[in-house]
C-alpha cells in the first residue's frame, strides 16, 4: 500500500533527522543574534555556546563563543538566519587555540573575515562558505539552515531557494505535497508578543516560511505542522461520525452510503501521523476506524454510536460541554470553504430534516477525498 509507506517513511525521516541532533543553533535577526537553541548533549563537541562581549577601544562589540571559537556576525543586509554551530572539542587544551572568524551578510554576498572571500546566496555558494570555514579549522561543524529578508509573502514554496540544508528541504517538500496541505496551510498559529504581552494568529504557511522571525528553528516549525495536520485529520475523523451519527438520530434506516463512508474512514486512519492519548484513552484511527463491515447495516449503526461516545472525550474542553455545544464549539468555522465554494459550510449547525443533513453529510464525503487524494490505496502491496 503506498501510502502506508509513504506515512512511515515521512515520519522515520522527520524523526531520525531531529531526534538525535546536538549542538547549538543560531537564530540571526535584523539586529544581530537573537537566540541560541541549546540541544543534545555530546561529549565531544562544544554545546554551550553564548554571546559575550569584548570590550574595545572606543566601544565594545558583541561576539558568538563555541568553545575556543568567535564568531563575529554583521549583518548589513538585515536577514532573518538559522545556523547550526557545533565546534569539536577533542585535544583542545590551551589559549593558542583560540580563533575568530567574521561573517557579514553583504547587501549581495556573505564575506567570510575580509572582501577576498565573497559568497553568493545560494546553494552552491553556500556550500563553498561552509567548506571555506571548515579548512579554517577542520573542528568547526557550520551548517547554514536558511537565510530570509524581511517577511516571506505567502506566494512561496515551503522549500524555497532561501533553504539550504537539503534534510530540512525534503521535509519541507515532503508536507507540501499533501495533497491537504492547500487546505492546511491556511490553520492559525497562535504566537505570543515579548514586548507587547499580547498573542496573535498566525498561518502555518507564514509560522515556516518566517521561522526565525518568530523565533523557531525550522525543525520545531515542521513538528507543529504535522501535529496541526494529524489534528485536522482527527476533527474530519470526529466530523464524519458526528454526522452519521445524527443522521440515524433523525431516521434510523437512512440510505446511508456505507462504502463511501467506509473509503472516508479508510482515507483518514491512513492518514494518521501519530495516535493520541488523553486521560488514558487511546485515540487511534488505525485502529478504530478499522472496523467497518459496508454489508452489515446494524453493526455499521452499532460501530458509529460507539465512535460517537469515545470521540466526544477527545473533542470535549477542559469544562463539560453537552454534546451541541460540543458539536458547535469544534466545527465554528470548519473547514474553511474550499475554492468552489463561496458560503460557510457551518457544519456547526446540525439540521433536523433528513434531506438537509444528508446533504451536508454528502459534502463532508466530498471534503475527505479532495482534502485526503494523496493517500489513496492503490493495488501495489507493501
Amino acid at each position: 500500500m503506498i501510502y502506508k509507506t509513504y506515512s512511515f517513511v515521512l515520519i522515520f525521516v522527520i524523526d531520525f533527522y531531529f531526534g538525535d541532533v546536538f549542538g547549538n543553533i543560531i537564530l540571526i535577526g535584523e539586529e544581530g543574534v537573537m537566540d541560541i537553541i541549546h540541544r543534545t548533549d555530546k561529549d565531544d563537541y562544544c554545546n554551550d555556546a553564548k554571546m559575550i562581549t569584548i570590550p574595545g577601544c572606543y566601544k565594545s562589540s558583541k561576539v558568538l563563543k563555541c568553545g575556543p571559537l568567535n564568531i563575529v556576525f554583521v549583518n548589513k543586509k538585515k536577514v532573518f538566519a538559522e545556523i547550526d554551530i557545533n565546534y569539536f572539542k577533542r585535544g583542545v587544551k590551551t589559549a593558542s587555540n583560540k580563533k575568530t572568524i567574521k561573517i557579514t551578510f553583504g547587501e549581495n554576498n556573505i564575506i567570510l573575515n575580509n572582501e577576498k572571500y565573497k559568497y553568493k546566496y545560494n546553494e552552491v555558494d553556500i556550500n563553498k562558505l561552509q567548506s571555506s570555514i571548515k579548512n579554517l579549522d577542520s573542528k568547526i561543524e557550520i551548517n547554514i539552515i536558511k537565510i530570509y529578508e524581511s517577511n516571506l509573502s505567502s506566494n512561496r514554496t515551503l522549500a524555497h531557494s532561501t533553504v539550504y540544508d537539503k534534510n530540512i528541504k525534503s521535509q519541507l517538500n515532503t508536507i507540501e505535497n499533501l495533497s491537504l496541505w492547500k487546505y492546511a496551510k491556511e490553520e492559525k498559529v497562535p504566537i505570543a508578543s515579548t514586548s507587547t504581552s499580547t498573542q496573535s494568529n498566525i498561518t502555518l504557511e507564514d509560522f515556516i516560511n518566517n521561522s526565525t522571525t518568530y523565533n523557531k528553528n525550522v525543525a520545531f516549525t515542521i513538528k507543529e505542522a504535522l501535529k496541526i495536520i494529524d489534528n485536522r485529520t482527527f476533527k474530519y475523523a470526529f466530523l464524519l461520525v458526528v454526522y452519521v451519527y445524527r443522521t440515524l438520530l433523525i431516521h434510523y434506516d437512512a440510505k446511508i452510503k456505507w462504502e463511501l463512508v467506509k473509503k472516508c474512514f479508510k482515507l483518514l486512519r491512513n492518514a494518521q501521523i501519530k495516535n493520541k492519548e488523553i486521560n488514558n484513552i487511546l485515540y487511534d484511527l488505525r485502529i478504530d476506524f478499522n472496523i467497518f463491515e459496508p454489508d452489515k447495516a446494524e453493526n455499521c449503526k452499532q460501530i458509529i454510536k460507539n465512535l460517537m461516545e469515545k470521540y466526544s472525550k477527545l473533542f470535549t474542553s477542559t469544562s463539560p460541554l453537552s454534546q451541541d455545544n460540543l458539536i458547535e464549539y469544534t466545527f465554528e468555522g470548519f473547514p474553511k470553504p474550499h475554492e468552489n465554494d463561496d458560503i460557510p459550510y457551518a457544519f456547526e449547525t446540525i439540521p433536523t430534516e433528513l434531506s438537509i443533513i444528508m446533504e451536508k453529510l454528502e459534502k463532508i464525503f466530498k471534503l475527505i477525498e479532495t482534502e485526503y487524494s494523496t493517500f489513496e490505496f492503490s493495488n501495489i502491496n507493501m
